[in-house]
C-alpha cells in the first residue's frame, strides 16, 4: 500500500490475517445445487477480470450495452448490493416485503411475527406515500424484524383467524371480545364490514415447528373425513382432506368455511377460488356473496416438499395423498401448499430473490383485485353510453380518489378491449398552472379564475395559497414534504371521486321541432338555424366529482378542458363542506360537488350579446351544500381559457340568496321576515341540500320581447331550516 510518511519507499507491505476478498461460487449443475455439487470459486479482483453477467444485469449493460460482460466496478457494487439486501433469507423477504408494500395503496395491512409479540403492527389502510403514515410505520417494522426462535406457524395462522374474529387471543394479544368497527377488530362496522375480504399471507423459509397446543386430532381436524369439526361443511374432504389434525391445513380451514362475524350480513362476494373451490351451485349465480372468512396465501421461500401443482386434482371430490406433517419433514412443506389451498388462497414458492419478489406482487395484486371484488375499493359509480362509446365514473373509497373512462361497446353493450382514454390518467400530464379551473364572484356576480389573487376575502379566510395550489394539483406540499398536505396516488390521483354523478355529454344538437311556437319564431332566431352552425362543435363529457370540480372533459381524448368549483363550498357557509379540508393529512371522506349534472338548449341573454339559442348546464352539490349553479356550455372550444370560461359562469343559486319562507297566503312564517331561525340565529331558508337534479324547462312567463323564459326547476333537497316541501322555478336569466 502506498505510504504517506516523508522521505520513506514509495510502498510499504502490510500483513494482515483477516483480509476478507468478496467472491461468489458458480456450478454448472441444473436446477437446484447441493451444497456439495461441483463449482468455481470467483474472487472479485479489480486486475482487468471481465465477469460473467447475464440477461438481468442491466448494471452491466452501461457503456458497452452487453448485460453478460460485467467489469470490477460492475460486479463489486453488485457485491455490496447483494452483502445490503440479500446476504440471508431475512434480507431477501424484508427486500421483497418492503419492495411491495412501498407500491400498494388500495388495502389495510397489517404485520405480525409468528414468534416475537414485540414485531407487530396493527391492520390500518396504506397512504400512498412510504415516506409517511401508516405504510412508513408498516415499512418500519418490516425493517426492524429480527428473526429469531423457532416456526410456530399452525398457531400463528390459529391467532390470524382470531383476529379477524374478533374474539381474545388473536394475533395482537386481545384479552376480550371485540366488535366489528372497535379499535381491535380489524373488521368495519356495517355497511362496509358486510362485503369485507379478509387475507392472511403467511410466508416462511423453515417447516413449522412447536405449536404444543396444537395436536389434539379429534378436535383440530377440520378438512377431513369424520364426525365434526372434520368434513362438516361442504368446503371441506375430497381433495382438501386428510386424516391429520392439527395441521396448517386444518387451521386453514377452520378461518375459511367458519362464518367468522355472525352479526354481520354475509355480503363478501364470492371470487373465482371460492367458485373453483366448491360444489356445483354452492354460491349460486354470477355476483353471489357468502359470509366473512378468511383466506390464506402461503409462501415458501428456499422449500421444496414432495407434491407439485401437478399433484392437485382439478375435481374438487378426488382425494389427495397427503403426507403426514407429524411423521415426515418434506410433508411439513406440502402442509403449506395443504392450508393454501384449503383457505381457497394459492402456495407459491421462491427460490430466488427475483422470484420471491414476483410471488409476493402476485399475492397484493390478488388481494387488490379481491377488494375491488368486494365493492369496498372500486366502483362503478355511474355510466353513460353515448353511440358505441360508454363513459364511465369510478370512485376509490381508500384513497378517496376517481377515475372516468370511455370505452368501446359493441351492440350487446359489451366492453370492447381496453379504456379509450381515462381522464385521471391525462391530468397526471397537465401542470398544476396549465389547468383551466375557475369559480364564482358572488358580489359580482361573476366568474374568476380559481388563482389565489383572483379569489374574493371570504374565500380566502380558510384556504391559503398552497391549499389552492394543493387543489389545483400540485403535489409539493404533500406529506412528507412541505405542509404535510393529504398525500395522494402518485399515478391517476388527481380526480376526485366520482360517485353519484352519472356523466353528461354534449354534442351537436339533437332537440326537434322547436321552430314552432311557442319556441322563437322569427328569422334569426329559428332553433333549426341554432342546430346547423352548432353540428360539428366538440363533444364534450361533463361530470361533477368530490374534488370539488365540475369537469369538462373532451370526449374524444379525456383531456380536462375545464374544471368548476363553486363558491358555496370554498366560503366559511355553514351549510357546506368546505374543500380546504381535503389538503388535511387526516381527511375523512366527505361530499363536495356531487349531484349529476343536466343541460338544455335554451333561448336566452348569455354574457355578452343579444338573447339567442345557448347550451345551459345546470349542477348542483347535493350532499357538499345547499347551492345550484349554471354555465354556459354552447360551443366549448378545446382551446379554452381560463379568462374565456369565466365568460361561461352565470350564475350561483344558493341558500343565502333564498327568500324567507311564507305560508300559502304569503304571509311570512311566523307573521313577519325573521321571525324564525335556524341554528345559526339566521332567518329560516326553503332551500336545503341540493340533490334534487335540475330540469331546464320553457315557462310560460314572458321576457319583453315576447319570448318565453327558460327555468331550472328542482326540489328543495333535504334538510331546510325551513322544514317544509318547495319546488323551485329559477329563471336562468
Amino acid at each position: 500500500v502506498p505510504t504517506l510518511r516523508p522521505g520513506a519507499a514509495n510502498t510499504k507491505t502490510v500483513i494482515t490475517n483477516n483480509l476478507f476478498i468478496p467472491h461468489y461460487y458458480t456450478t454448472t449443475v441444473a436446477g437446484e445445487p447441493l451444497f456439495n455439487s461441483p463449482n468455481t470459486r470467483v474472487q472479485i479482483l479489480n486486475n482487468g477480470t471481465v465477469y460473467v453477467g447475464g440477461a438481468d444485469r442491466t448494471d452491466c449493460a452501461t457503456g458497452d450495452g452487453d448485460p453478460n460482460t460485467c467489469n470490477y466496478v460492475q460486479e463489486i457494487q453488485n457485491f455490496a448490493n447483494w452483502f445490503v439486501y440479500y446476504r440471508s433469507r431475512e434480507y431477501t423477504t424484508k427486500n421483497a416485503l418492503g419492495r411491495v408494500v412501498a407500491d400498494t395503496e388500495s388495502l389495510n395491512v397489517g404485520y405480525f411475527a409468528m414468534n416475537n409479540t414485540n414485531e407487530r403492527i396493527r391492520i390500518a389502510p396504506l397512504n400512498s406515500s412510504f415516506r409517511a403514515g401508516n405504510k412508513r410505520a408498516l415499512l418500519d417494522q418490516i425493517y426492524r424484524i429480527s428473526s429469531i426462535g423457532g416456526t410456530p406457524l399452525r398457531s400463528a395462522i390459529d391467532r390470524a383467524g382470531k383476529h379477524f374474529q374478533c374474539i381474545a387471543g388473536d394475533a395482537f394479544g386481545s384479552a376480550a371480545a371485540s366488535a366489528p368497527g372497535t379499535a381491535n377488530c380489524p373488521v368495519a362496522a356495517s355497511p362496509a364490514g358486510n362485503c369485507q375480504q379478509n387475507y392472511l399471507l403467511a410466508f416462511t423459509d423453515g417447516s413449522w415447528n412447536g405449536d404444543g397446543a396444537i395436536t389434539d386430532v379429534a378436535n383440530n381436524n377440520f378438512d377431513g373425513a369424520g364426525a365434526a369439526p372434520s368434513n362438516n361443511t361442504v368446503f371441506d374432504d375430497g381433495r382438501y382432506g386428510d386424516t391429520h389434525g392439527g395441521t396448517l391445513a386444518d387451521m386453514a380451514m377452520k378461518y375459511y368455511e367458519k362464518d367468522l362475524q355472525t352479526t354481520l350480513p354475509d355480503e363478501v362476494p364470492v371470487t373465482a377460488r371460492d367458485t373453483e373451490g366448491a360444489p356445483a351451485n354452492t354460491f349460486g349465480n354470477a355476483g353471489s356473496t357468502t359470509f366473512q372468512h378468511m383466506a390464506t396465501y402461503t409462501i415458501g421461500f428456499g422449500l421444496t416438499g414432495l407434491l407439485t401443482d401437478a399433484n392437485i386434482p382439478s375435481n374438487i371430490n378426488t382425494p389427495v395423498a397427503w403426507g403426514n406433517p407429524f411423521a415426515v419433514e418434506a410433508s411439513k412443506i406440502d402442509d403449506l401448499r395443504h392450508a393454501a389451498l384449503n383457505g381457497r388462497g394459492q402456495f407459491l414458492s421462491a427460490n430466488d430473490p427475483k422470484t420471491l419478489n414476483a410471488t409476493m406482487s402476485a399475492a397484493f395484486s390478488e388481494f387488490s383485485s379481491g377488494v375491488g371484488a368486494a365493492s369496498s375499493v372500486t366502483f362503478d359509480a355511474a355510466r353513460l353510453s353515448q353511440g358505441s362509446v360508454r363513459f364511465r365514473g369510478f370512485f376509490n373509497s381508500r384513497s378517496n380518489t376517481g377515475e372516468f373512462i370511455a370505452e368501446r361497446i359493441d351492440i350487446n353493450g359489451d366492453v370492447i378491449g381496453a379504456p379509450v382514454w381515462s381522464a385521471a390518467t391525462q391530468l397526471d400530464g397537465v401542470t398544476a398552472t396549465n389547468r383551466n379551473i375557475v369559480t364564482f364572484n358572488p358580489a359580482a356576480r361573476t366568474g374568476i379564475p380559481f388563482r389565489f389573487a383572483s379569489l374574493t376575502a371570504p374565500q380566502k379566510v380558510n384556504l391559503t395559497s398552497p391549499m389552492l395550489d394543493y387543489l389545483r394539483g400540485d403535489r409539493s406540499n404533500e406529506r412528507p414534504n412541505g405542509l404535510n398536505f393529504r398525500d395522494r396516488p402518485i399515478a391517476a390521483g388527481l380526480l376526485g371521486d366520482i360517485v353519484h354523478s352519472t356523466p353528461l355529454f354534449v354534442g351537436a344538437p339533437g332537440f326537434i321541432q322547436r321552430d314552432r311556437s311557442a319556441y322563437p319564431t322569427t328569422s334569426g332566431n329559428l332553433y333549426s338555424a341554432f342546430k346547423l352552425a352548432q353540428a360539428s362543435r366538440a363533444p364534450v363529457v361533463y361530470t361533477a366529482a368530490n374534488d370539488g370540480m365540475l369537469h369538462a372533459f373532451d370526449a374524444n381524448n379525456g383531456r380536462e378542458i375545464f374544471a368548476y368549483i363553486p363558491d358555496k363550498i370554498l366560503n366559511t357557509d355553514p351549510y357546506s363542506n368546505p374543500l380546504y379540508q381535503l389538503t388535511s393529512a387526516t381527511y375523512s371522506h366527505k361530499f363536495f360537488n356531487d349531484l349529476a349534472p343536466e343541460a338544455n338548449d335554451a333561448f336566452i341573454t348569455p354574457r355578452t350579446g343579444a338573447r339567442q339559442w345557448r347550451t345551459v348546464l345546470v349542477g348542483g352539490l347535493a350532499g357538499g351544500g345547499k347551492g345550484y349553479y349554471a354555465l354556459d356550455v354552447t360551443s366549448l372550444s378545446t382551446g379554452e381559457t381560463e379568462a374565456s370560461v369565466v365568460n361561461r359562469v352565470l350564475w350561483e343559486f344558493t341558500d343565502a340568496d333564498d327568500t324567507y319562507p311564507v305560508d300559502a297566503l304569503g304571509v311570512p312564517l311566523g307573521g313577519a321576515v325573521g321571525a324564525k331561525v335556524d341554528l345559526q340565529g339566521r332567518p329560516i331558508r326553503d332551500l336545503g341540500y341540493s340533490y334534487g337534479e335540475a330540469q331546464i324547462q320553457m315557462t310560460n312567463a314572458v321576457n319583453g320581447d315576447g319570448s318565453k323564459k327558460w327555468a331550472a326547476i328542482f326540489g328543495n333537497g333535504y334538510n331546510s331550516t325551513s322544514g317544509i316541501a318547495k319546488l323551485f322555478v329559477l329563471f336562468v336569466e
